[in-house]
């Protein structure tokens, strides 16, 4: 196709079509989605008045760039198709935008269990069970009812739940995500931790992923009503000064005792037990594993010494990792 110059007005007028009337046009088929509208073809994908925006790939745009997404069109092509004489009566009136009223905040309701949030969540993503079932038992997490997407609770100081994201359980595809309508994003899927530090994740499963053994501080001000809390909701924790101190990790002459007894052993045993994996087998466990000093020296050990069986704990997982690995839970094991 030969180059066409389009002027400003054109352009601004191209996308000032109304999206929703011009899928209409076309005869594609759209549902109601609070006050969007999803494509029936491609569900992740919404349109509200001259603007679009696909949930999976996280981007969108006005109505050119519609075209070139989802009708495979160059510029020009999508740019004559807008101007067409039929079409351009679809415009937006995005130059007069008349008030909208936002509907008001509602939690999806809930399915009867939590089947496939627990299946997608521990089999898929490798989260830890004990911090998945505690977010549960609080109303972080649930299963929705309709599509059986895992919703993630934002709550404020009071408990009342003011945002919810939905993310498909769906381990194939593209995955889909949305924020309900309503939502606060002040107040977005969190947990309030005792380190001092305020850290910012991607989304909340990498939120999760980075939560292991939770350690509460007796001198933080909500030490109280956080320890009554997890302690009804059975969850895994340890309260410094208690029942978990930081000597718990190896010194430097522990370290250097246990490469001597390799040593004396010719950094060849039959098997290895330990309470957590060196660093490459966590991180096969959970891909945002962040590694420490104690995990980096196992490692070490892992491939510098020859062993048969290497047995660890910790994860609260029965799994084999491969012919080698074995994390161990709540089963028992032979060793011949």
């Amino acid at each position: 196709m030969p180059y066409i110059h389009f002027t400003e007005e054109q352009k601004r007028q191209a996308n000032r079509v109304n999206l929703v009337e011009f899928l209409r046009f076309k005869g594609e088929p759209l549902t109601r989605s609070g006050r969007e509208l999803r494509m029936e073809r491609n569900h992740s994908v919404t349109v509200h008045g001259n603007e679009w925006y696909d949930h999976a790939a996280e981007k969108g745009g006005g109505p050119v760039s519609f075209l070139k997404e989802f009708y495979g069109m160059n510029y020009q092509q999508a740019v004559l198709t807008l101007l067409n004489e039929d079409i351009s009566q679809l415009c937006s009136q995005v130059d007069t935008p008349q008030e909208k009223k936002q509907k008001p905040f509602a939690l999806p309701p809930a399915n009867e269990n939590n089947r496939r949030v627990f299946a997608y969540l521990l089999k898929h993503r490798h989260l830890d069970r004990d911090v998945l079932t505690t977010f549960i038992r609080l109303g972080l997490i649930y299963e929705d009812q309709k599509y059986h997407n895992a919703v993630f609770v934002g709550r404020d100081k009071d408990g009342t739940a003011r945002h919810a994201h939905k993310r498909s359980t769906n381990s194939q595809g593209k995955p889909f995500r949305m924020t309900a309508e309503g939502s606060d994003f002040r107040y977005a899927f969190n947990w309030p931790g005792s380190s001092g530090h305020l850290l910012v994740f991607e989304a909340p499963i990498d939120m999760l992923s980075f939560i292991e053994d939770g350690i509460l501080d007796p001198a933080v001000p909500d030490f109280e009503r956080r320890y009554w809390v997890m302690r009804r909701m059975n969850a895994m924790f340890r309260v410094l000064g208690y029942s978990w101190w930081p000597e718990e990790m190896p010194n430097e002459a522990e370290y250097a005792e246990a490469e001597a007894n390799l040593e004396r052993a010719g950094w060849c045993v039959d098997c290895i037990l330990t309470h957590c994996a060196p660093t490459s087998i966590a991180q096969r466990l959970n891909q945002h594993y962040q590694p420490d000093k104690l995990t980096d020296f196992l490692e070490t050990v892992k491939q510098q010494c020859r062993f048969s069986k290497w047995f660890c704990g910790h994860y609260h997982v029965n799994q084999v990792i491969d012919e080698r690995f074995m994390i161990q839970w709540e089963q028992v094991s032979r060793i011949d």
